[in-house]
C-alpha cells in the first residue's frame, strides 16, 4: 500500500531499506559500524527508569535528533508489534535482546545510515554504519552529534570512569567500533592471526560455526583509551583481515583451488534443490557461494550475496517477507535461498 504525502512510512518499510552491510565496491568488507552509548544525568537506566520518566526523556530524545536529522524518523516501541521489535534486533545483529521499554523508541535516519534506540540498556543507544570507510569523517560527526545533544541534555558522566553506561565494560567512551568482515578463505585455510591485545576478534575457530565465516574486529575496552585510537586500531585490524582474504584466495595452490571449486559445486546444487534448511545450513551455503562468487567460480550480477541474505534467512525476516505462507521456517529458508540463486550461473 502506497504512502500518502506527510504520512510516516511503516516501521517495516523503513527498515527494508536500511542495508548499509550491503557494499558492492567492496563485499569482503563492506563496513565498520560504529555503537556509541549515552545516559542522562539524574536519570536511573534504561531497567529501572519510571515510565514518567522514560517518555519525556524519549520525547525529548527524539526532538533532539529530529532538529540534528530533519528527514529521520521516529518510532515509538510501545506501537511495534512484537514481530517488528524482532525485526529491529535481527537487523541490528542484536541477538538474545529482552523488550525493550514500552517508552522508549526508535529514531532512523536512513540518509546518513544513522540508528538511535532509546531505553534499551542505556538510555541512547547510537548505531553509525560508515560503508565508505570514512574514518575521520565519521569520527568528527560522532564528535558533532554527542557535543550538539549533550548541549541540550546533559550526559552522567564520571571524571575517574568516563561516560556512565548500564555495562561497566563501556565505561570511558562509551564507544564500540565494529569491523565487519567475510572471509571465507581464512577459516578454511584455518589461517592465524596475530591479535592485538587492544581487540577482540569473533568468527575465528570454533565461533566460525556460529558466525558463518563473519569476522568481527572490535575494541576489548574503552576505558583508557580516546575514540581516535579506537577507530584507528580496529581499522587497522579490519584492513589487515580483508587484505588477507584476498591474499589467500589469490594465492592459492592448485590443490587447494579445486577443494574450493569442490566445496563451491556442492553448496551450489544444494542451494538449487533443497528442500529445507535450518539456519546454519542456510548461511553455510549463502558464505560458500559468496565465495564463489569472489573467486569467478560463479556468476552473479551482484557481488554481496553473503550480506543479502545475512539477515533474510532469520526467523523474523522469513516470517515478515512470508507472511501469508504456512510452511515451517526451514521450508521458508529454502525458498528464500532458491528465490536469491535462481539467477546464478555455475562457471567451473
Amino acid at each position: 500500500m502506497p504512502t500518502l504525502p506527510n504520512e510516516t512510512p511503516s516501521f517495516k518499510d523503513t527498515l527494508s531499506k536500511f542495508s548499509p552491510w550491503k557494499n558492492n565496491d567492496n563485499p569482503t568488507y563492506p563496513l565498520n559500524r560504529y555503537i556509541l552509548r549515552r545516559n542522562i544525568a539524574g536519570f536511573p537506566f534504561a531497567e529501572k527508569i519510571s515510565a514518567k520518566d522514560a517518555e519525556n526523556l524519549s520525547s525529548k530524545l527524539s526532538a533532539t535528533f529530529k532538529n540534528l536529522f530533519p528527514n529521520g524518523l521516529y518510532y515509538s516501541s510501545k506501537d511495534l508489534k512484537e514481530n517488528e521489535m524482532q525485526l529491529l534486533f535481527e537487523h541490528l545483529f542484536l541477538a538474545n535482546r529482552e523488550p525493550m521499554h514500552p517508552e522508549g523508541g526508535i529514531f532512523i535516519d536512513l540518509e546518513n545510515s544513522i540508528i538511535a534506540l532509546f531505553h534499551l540498556e542505556d538510555h541512547i543507544t547510537l548505531f553509525f554504519h560508515d560503508n565508505e570507510h570514512l574514518n575521520k569523517d565519521i569520527d568528527s560527526k560522532i564528535l558533532n552529534i554527542d557535543e550538539q545533544i549533550q548541549s541540550q541534555i546533559p550526559f552522567a558522566f564520571s571524571d575517574q570512569f568516563g561516560y556512565i553506561t548500564a555495562s561497566a565494560i563501556h565505561l570511558g567512551t562509551a564507544l564500540t567500533k565494529e569491523a565487519i568482515i567475510h572471509a571465507p578463505a581464512i577459516n578454511l585455510m584455518k589461517q592465524n592471526l596475530e591479535i592485538d591485545d587492544k581487540i577482540i576478534i569473533h568468527g575465528l575457530a570454533s565461533e566460525k560455526q556460529v558466525l558463518h565465516n563473519l569476522i568481527i574486529a572490535t575494541n576489548k575496552y574503552s576505558l583508557g583509551v580516546s575514540e581516535k585510537s579506537i577507530s584507528e586500531k580496529v581499522d587497522e585490524v579490519g584492513s589487515q583481515i580483508s587484505h588477507l582474504e584476498k591474499e589467500i584466495i589469490n594465492n592459492l595452490s592448485d590443490k587447494d583451488k579445486q577443494d574450493f571449486f569442490n566445496l563451491i559445486s556442492k553448496n551450489f546444487g544444494q542451494a538449487l534443490y533443497c528442500k529445507s534448511l535450518n539456519f546454519h545450513e542456510g548461511l553455510d551455503l549463502a558464505s560458500y557461494l559468496d565465495l564463489g562468487i569472489s573467486m569467478g567460480a560463479i556468476e552473479s550480477s551482484s557481488k554481496t550475496l553473503f550480506f543479502d541474505l545475512f539477515f533474510s534467512l532469520r526467523r523474523a525476516h522469513l516470517n515478515s517477507y512470508f507472511s501469508n505462507d504456512k510452511s515451517s521456517i526451514e521450508e521458508k529458508r529454502a525458498l528464500l535461498l532458491k528465490e536469491k540463486v535462481k539467477d546464478l550461473k555455475l562457471c567451473i
